[in-house]
């Protein structure tokens, strides 16, 4: 993950800083810091980094082809046409 700052490094003398638009602000930190001095954008690329490596870690790429293909087949299934459905279970 790529971000301007380390998601837990703290600049204490940068602390509560507003985003870079609002008087006060600086590039350096461009969504502002936290009560710590954390950079805010570096602490959100990680936090959605983190997230992103978690749901392929848990499913992986099988696991997240075989839940798409079982979403579309619950879909096919409940446009069937309730008569058909019928016939199919008394099979």
């Amino acid at each position: 993950v790529i971000s301007p700052h380390g998601p837990a490094e703290q600049y204490r003398e940068f602390a509560k800083l507003p985003p870079a638009w609002i008087e006060g602000g600086q590039l350096q930190f461009f969504l502002g810091t936290d009560y710590a001095g954390r950079d805010m954008l570096s602490r959100i690329i990680h936090a959605g980094g983190s997230f992103a490596n978690s749901l392929y870690c848990s499913a992986g790429p099988w696991g997240l082809i075989t839940s798409a293909n079982s979403a579309i087949n619950t879909t096919r299934i409940k446009k069937t046409n309730p008569a058909t459905a019928v016939l199919l279970t008394l099979k």
